[in-house]
């Protein structure tokens, strides 16, 4: 007598570790981990909302997005290397502020080479924290994707 697939395959239930399946007499590894309450309850991240995060000595004649822009580009040091080769171009970063105001998540999204991605990544890095963004009141995580031009003048 056959037994039901379902008494091979991983059911409806998710277990730490690895569970094998047959299927057409192959074998095939199916990796799962338990999931917590509070990782099915995950933080939705914005892109606008109605107070953006604020740096803490932003400069009001800047828009929000270019007082960022301004802060991560003083912090950008020219890799020598870079310099020496000539390398230039606009380095696309993205990051999240958090509801506690801090930078996380921090990752290029589209790249120039490794040393200005590098140089790029050190001064997000060296944001002060922000006034987190808040919609409908409460504090909230809100994405930013910004460009940052690397020129050698």
């Amino acid at each position: 007598m056959k037994r039901p697939l379902s008494t091979y395959c991983l059911s409806r239930t998710l277990k730490i570790g690895a569970v094998f399946c047959l299927v057409l007499g192959v074998q095939y590894a199916v990796h799962a981990q338990t999931i917590g309450a509070d990782t099915l309850a995950k933080v939705k991240v914005y892109t606008e909302v109605e107070q953006m995060p604020q740096l803490p000595k932003a400069n009001s004649k800047y828009s929000n997005k270019e007082a960022v822009i301004a802060a991560i580009q003083r912090a950008c040091r020219y890799p020598a290397e870079a310099l020496r080769n000539n390398v230039q171009g606009i380095v696309l970063i993205g990051f999240t502020v958090n509801q506690q105001g801090e930078v996380r998540e921090i990752r290029v999204e589209q790249g120039v080479n490794t040393d200005l991605d590098e140089a790029t990544v050190a001064a997000v890095k060296m944001l002060p924290q922000f006034r987190p963004g808040r919609q409908g009141g409460q504090p909230v995580a809100v994405h930013y994707s910004l460009p940052i031009r690397w020129a050698i003048q």
